[in-house]
C-alpha cells in the first residue's frame, strides 16, 4: 500500500511538473535564396514576450531579436560586437522619415538616368527594397490554395496577394497540433497588437514605409483570424521566391525572464540609418 502511494505521488508530481510548463521554444529553418544560404533560428515564447536567435552557417548564435510585449518594443542584439539597440514606435517613425527622404532623393536621381542606368539600378535593388513608386494603400488578400504537409504536419495553404502580385504563401496548421501551441499563440497575439500600433504610428508619415507597415499589420491580423501556426512561409518578390521559413520542432518548457533581456555587459547604441 505504501509503495502504491509513493508511486502515485511521483506520478502526480510528474504530471503537475509537465503541466506547469508555461513557455515554449520553436526551431525553424530559413532558406535565403538571395544569398543562397540555409540558416537555423530558435524562437522562444514567454507570456507576451518573444525572442528569435539566428544561427548563420553553424551552431553559434550571431544575432537575436527580442520583442517585449509589455513595452511594445524590439531589442536587437549583436553578439559579435556585444551591443544592442532598441526599436519602439518613436524610433520607427524617425526611421520612416529618413527612409522616405532617402527614397525621394533616389527617385530624383533616377529621373536623370538613362533607361539602361535605370534598369541596372532596379536590378540591383530587386528583392532588397519595396517598390519605389508604391504610394497607394493596398489591403492584403488571402486566397485558400488547398492543403499540404510540412515537417509531418498537415496544413492548409493560403496565398497572400498585394494587389495582383503574390507576395507570400503560408501553410497553416492548428495550434493544438504542435507542442506549446497555446503558449506560442499568446506571444503571436501580442505581436499582432504591436503591428497594429506600429501601423498607426507609421501612418503619421508617408511613403512605402507607412504602406508596408500597414500591409504587414493587416497580414498579421489575417493570420490571427486563421487561428493556426504557419509551419511554412514562402516569400515572393516579382514572382520569384526570395526566402522559405520552415517549422522543424517545438517543445514546452520553462524559461528564465533574463532570456528576454540584453546580456550583462552589452552596450546600448542609438538606432538609425
Amino acid at each position: 500500500m505504501k509503495k502504491y502511494t509513493v508511486l502515485n505521488s511521483l506520478a502526480l508530481l510528474l504530471l503537475l511538473t509537465v503541466n506547469s510548463f508555461s513557455d515554449a521554444v520553436v526551431n525553424m529553418e530559413y532558406k535565403d535564396n538571395l544569398s543562397n544560404t540555409v540558416n537555423n533560428n530558435t524562437n522562444s515564447f514567454k507570456g507576451s514576450d518573444m525572442r528569435m536567435d539566428f544561427y548563420e552557417g553553424g551552431d553559434e548564435v550571431t544575432a537575436a531579436m527580442i520583442f517585449k510585449g509589455d513595452k511594445n518594443e524590439m531589442i536587437n542584439l549583436d553578439h559579435k560586437a556585444k551591443k544592442y539597440f532598441v526599436i519602439d514606435k518613436q524610433t520607427l517613425l524617425g526611421l520612416a522619415t529618413q527612409m522616405n527622404a532617402a527614397m525621394a532623393e533616389l527617385e530624383k536621381q533616377m529621373a536623370n538616368m538613362s533607361p539602361e542606368e535605370k534598369a541596372m539600378m532596379e536590378k540591383m535593388m530587386k528583392g532588397k527594397m519595396p517598390s519605389m513608386n508604391q504610394e497607394q494603400k493596398v489591403e492584403p488578400v488571402l486566397k485558400k490554395a488547398g492543403t499540404g504537409e510540412v515537417s509531418g504536419y498537415t496544413c492548409t495553404k493560403y496565398e497572400v496577394y498585394k494587389g495582383s502580385e503574390k507576395v507570400r504563401e503560408l501553410c497553416i496548421t492548428n495550434w493544438s497540433n504542435i507542442e506549446g501551441g497555446t503558449e506560442i499563440k499568446n506571444s503571436i497575439l501580442s505581436m499582432t497588437n504591436f503591428m497594429d500600433e506600429l501601423s498607426k504610428t507609421m501612418s503619421e508619415s508617408s511613403g512605402f514605409m507607412a504602406n508596408t507597415a500597414d500591409f504587414e499589420k493587416n497580414v498579421f491580423n489575417e493570420i490571427n483570424k486563421l487561428n493556426g501556426f504557419p509551419v511554412q512561409t514562402i516569400d515572393y518578390t516579382s514572382g520569384e521566391v526570395t526566402g522559405i521559413s520552415t517549422f522543424k520542432s517545438s517543445k514546452k518548457t520553462n524559461l528564465e525572464a533574463s532570456v528576454f533581456n540584453p546580456p550583462a555587459g552589452y552596450k546600448l547604441e542609438k538606432f538609425g540609418m
